[in-house]
């Protein structure tokens, strides 16, 4: 009795080191699926883990992709690299937003975060919506100036 025991305290010890160590299944950890995941921090989710770039492109030195998360149904936008200003609403900002569309024409959901230096990432969107990455770009907060397109992926 007591070598049963110790067996069983033994196998769920190994289990709950095995979960929390983050080796288990992804599936077990996911935290959000399709728009259950809209608004959420890819890196603060398993999306982040898996995700695979459904798009890129370059422009003024900064890398722009939709990334994407099977996983968790959903996508978010991610720029490289280095942007204008200094992401303080008093001067001109280069920003990435991702768009989520049911019709790839009125923007149903959008999520925007000013490029300063190294790596940056939006909100997520669920796939169930038509989505593309942006490159935006935002005048002083002072000027009074609408946000601009600078480029964007295709809708995927």
């Amino acid at each position: 009795m007591y070598r049963k025991l110790l067996t069983t305290v033994a196998l769920l010890t190994t289990f709950m080191v095995y979960f929390a160590s983050g080796m288990g299944p992804a599936y077990a950890l996911t935290s959000c699926s399709y728009e259950q995941c809209n608004g959420m921090d890819p890196n603060q989710t398993v999306c982040a883990s898996n995700a695979s770039t459904l798009d890129s492109f370059t422009q003024n030195g900064i890398l722009f992709e939709l990334r994407y998360s099977a996983t968790c149904h959903a996508a978010w936008a991610r720029a490289t690299g280095s942007g204008r200003g200094v992401c303080n609403g008093w001067t001109d900002d280069d920003a990435v937003r991702v768009e989520g569309s049911t019709n790839k024409s009125s923007i149903s959901l959008e999520y925007d975060r000013c490029i300063n230096e190294g790596q940056v990432w939006t909100q997520m969107v669920g796939f169930h919506y038509w989505v593309r990455a942006c490159h935006m770009f935002a005048p002083a907060s002072l000027s009074g100036q609408p946000w601009s397109y600078l480029g964007c992926t295709a809708w995927h």
